[in-house]
This record gives C-alpha cells, structure tokens and sequence, in this order.
C-alpha cells in the first residue's frame, strides 16, 4: 500500500505547470497584441492608399500627356488647326481632373470604410480576448 504523504512519480503535482502548458497569464510570443495587428492593418491600408494615389496620378499624367499628343496631330491635319489646339487641350484637361478627383473620392471613401472595418474587427478581437481571458481566470481561480 502506498504511502498516502507520497505522490505517484506518475502523477504531476498539482501546484506545478505541465512545462507542455503556457501559463494564461502570459502571452505566446507567436501572438500579436491587438492593438499592434490593428496598427500594423492601418499602416497596409495607409501604403495601399498611397500606392492607388500615385498610380492614378501616373495614370492621369499618361493620358493627359496621350491627349495632349493626339489633339497637336490632328490640329497639324487640319488647316487652322493649331489655333484650337490650346482649347481642346484645356478642355480634355479639365475632364480629366474631374474624373480623378471622383476616383480620390471614392478612394477616400474605401479608404473610411477599410479603417471602420479594421476598427470594428480590431474591438471583436479584443472583446474576444478578453472574454478568454475572464474564462480562463475562473478556470484556473482568478475570479473567485
């Protein structure tokens, strides 16, 4: 018969950690805060928004400069052409700078919808955690 004052050699002792199990009130070192994934998701979608702006800037330059080059060739066709030259370049140009602020407000306003999703996403993660983490207090005594 065992003595009762000994533990089994195959039984762990209660008052220690399975060195298997991470201890809940630490973080894994694999798992970002989420305040840090919610700022690390604004930064991407701050770099995709630059990155969408400069290209519709690039984009507006190569058909202005496309536009500009098509209207001198056919005013140099056409007799007289070259006096209107000017208009019709002022003309396209103002098309085009109404079409790209349309395209910056609807990137603005992706942009705001992106930042109000992370947001939201970023208080469930959080609200998540904390849930777990209340659960897991109990589990193991901390909301007695």
């Amino acid at each position: 018969m065992m003595d009762p004052n000994q533990m089994d050699p195959n039984q762990m002792d209660p008052n220690q950690m399975d060195p298997n199990q991470m201890d809940p009130n630490q973080m894994d070192p694999n798992q970002m805060d989420p305040s840090q994934a919610g700022q690390m998701g604004q930064g991407m979608m701050d770099d995709a928004a630059q990155q969408a702006q400069q290209g519709m800037d690039d984009m507006s330059q190569r058909a202005q400069q496309g536009a500009d080059s098509a209207i001198d060739q056919a005013a140099g066709n056409i007799p007289g052409g070259q006096q209107y030259a000017q208009q019709a370049k002022d003309a396209v140009s103002g098309g085009m700078e109404n079409v790209q602020q349309q395209g910056q407000d609807m990137l603005g306003n992706a942009q705001q919808q992106g930042q109000d999703a992370l947001g939201n996403a970023q208080q469930q993660g959080e609200d998540m955690l904390g849930n777990a983490g209340d659960q897991l207090g109990g589990m193991f005594g901390g909301n007695q």
